[in-house]
């Protein structure tokens, strides 16, 4: 029965060969024709033939390179537009490689590093645009905006300066108002929020202007008793 394995398995050397060669001469080309080429010949040997598993094998390798071939264009393009800034066309680009495709996983994680990116730019628009008006209230709005910049994007260190710059002026606003309206100067400087570069500063104060406002009553001394008047003396009879 080996031998007849061993003859069985030579008559298919014979007939699949050619499939492989020939599949291998178009795969050496390098063009995505070509290499479709290829994996069609290489299909044509069957499944449980002596050269199946290498022609799966290479008919794999074919398909990735064909693919790569087909995307990478558009992966080089996405990147040329993120280098010029043109983020959302970027993310388009690159969102051209489809699931399953062998560039597939390089495409998602460009594409969430962009999107980071551009949600930090976007919120850091937003907060400047909102500090603009330059009020207490606006910028508590600008800080908070602020504050949502992803710590991934790499504008998280503009967007924390904002916030120190913004808290340092709301503080400015305070002590200005405290000449002639210390109960609002003491609600403006409750917006400065904690971890900003003013928050400490702001919280002293307002310790300090709350007891301007609410002293403490002064002690009264107590009173000592009155001293007692030395009995009377019985007369003695």
């Amino acid at each position: 029965r080996s031998q007849i394995n061993r003859l069985s398995r030579q008559v298919e050397l014979l007939e699949d060969s050619p499939f492989l060669e020939k599949a291998n001469d178009l795969a050496n080309s390098g063009d995505p024709n070509s290499l479709e080429e290829a994996v069609a010949q290489a299909r044509r040997i069957g499944q449980g033939r002596a050269l199946y598993s290498e022609a799966q094998s290479k008919i794999q390798a074919w398909i990735d390179r064909r693919q790569k071939l087909q995307d990478q264009p558009f992966l080089d393009r996405a990147q040329q537009l993120a280098a010029r800034g043109d983020l959302a066309a970027a993310i388009d680009m690159a969102g051209r490689i489809r699931p399953g495709r062998v560039l597939y996983d390089e495409a998602r994680s460009l594409i969430r590093n962009w999107e980071v990116q551009a949600q930090g730019e976007q919120g850091l628009q937003n907060a400047r645009q909102a500090a603009q008006a330059g009020t207490a209230d606006a910028l508590q709005t600008a800080i908070l905006l602020a504050t949502q910049v992803p710590e991934s994007s790499s504008l998280r260190w503009q967007a924390t300066e904002a916030i120190n710059e913004w808290s340092e002026r709301i503080l400015a606003i305070g002590m200005e108002q405290s000449a002639s309206d210390l109960a609002g100067a003491i609600a403006t400087l409750k917006k400065i929020p904690q971890g900003t570069r003013a928050f400490n500063e702001a919280r002293s104060q307002i310790q300090i202007w709350q007891q301007s406002l609410n002293p403490e009553p002064a002690e009264s001394p107590t009173p000592e008793p009155p001293e007692s008047e030395p009995a009377e003396r019985e007369p003695i009879d």
